[in-house]
């Protein structure tokens, strides 16, 4: 505002002082005995001289810039990253459960499950399809599961899982608000206590679908289903499908 207000400031001060120039000497007319007389007739309207008609005009073409700009400047400010940070939380079933485990034998094989999500904008142009890149970490404890933690002691505790997934997102805006969208990627899964491969780490594919609807321009809520895999034999058991729903803060 104080560019826009100094440049204006001067522009006026410039026609001000051109006005005072090209006026016709009145001032100095008036007090000289036997000067000439006013050409311009009383009543009439003063001629205004081209140049200061001119001058206006730029006046005005320059105001017009200042405030374009500025309304530029605002719009830029308040537009969003595409950036979206998300508080998840769900359900799942796993495909087998661990009755047969010697480690993990537990009947049962629904659970929740809590976690983030961060999705991040690679390509978008304005229009209907947006590319983006999703990071998700969930934690995962199987509902009611009682077993031991370990084949050396008599501990026991809950069969649980921390997966990280990583894959690309496309999203699809029907509308400003509503955004269905598909994602497929990889999913590395630490469960405990470690399956009947004695592995604590598993590697495996996820693929979903979801709908994100936008509340308001800084917050969404939405859901997703996602199934993962593991491979074949004991790893079978690792199998899942997770229902979430999120709340999902965009910046």
């Amino acid at each position: 505002m104080g560019f826009r207000s100094g440049r204006a400031g001067a522009a006026l001060a410039i026609v001000a002082g051109l006005a005072l120039g090209l006026a016709p000497g009145a001032s100095a007319q008036e007090g000289a005995p036997g000067g000439p007389a006013d050409p311009v007739a009383p009543g009439s309207p003063a001629p205004i001289d081209p140049r200061i008609e001119e001058l206006r005009r730029e006046v005005q073409a320059l105001r017009a810039e200042v405030d374009g700009k500025a309304d530029k400047s605002k719009s830029k400010d308040k537009a969003l990253s595409g950036w979206q940070f998300q508080l998840r939380g769900g359900w799942f079933t796993l495909a087998h459960n661990h009755r047969n485990d010697i480690l993990s034998g537990d009947d049962h094989q629904h659970g929740w499950a809590v976690g983030i999500g961060l999705a991040v904008p690679l390509w978008t142009d304005e229009g209907p399809v947006d590319l983006l890149a999703h990071l998700s970490i969930d934690y995962r404890q199987v509902a009611y599961s009682t077993v031991y933690t370990s084949a050396l002691t008599s501990e026991k505790g809950t069969i649980s899982y921390l997966n990280i997934v990583a894959c690309p997102m496309v999203r699809f805006a029907l509308t400003d608000a509503i955004r269905p969208f598909v994602l497929a990627g990889l999913n590395m899964q630490v469960a405990t206590p470690p399956t009947d491969a004695v592995t604590y780490l598993d590697l495996g594919v996820t693929v979903g679908l979801g709908l994100d609807f936008k509340v308001h321009e800084r917050v969404s809520v939405g859901f997703d289903y996602r199934y993962s895999w593991f491979g074949v034999g004991d790893q079978e058991d690792e199998d899942f499908g997770l229902l979430s729903a999120y709340i999902g803060f965009n910046f």
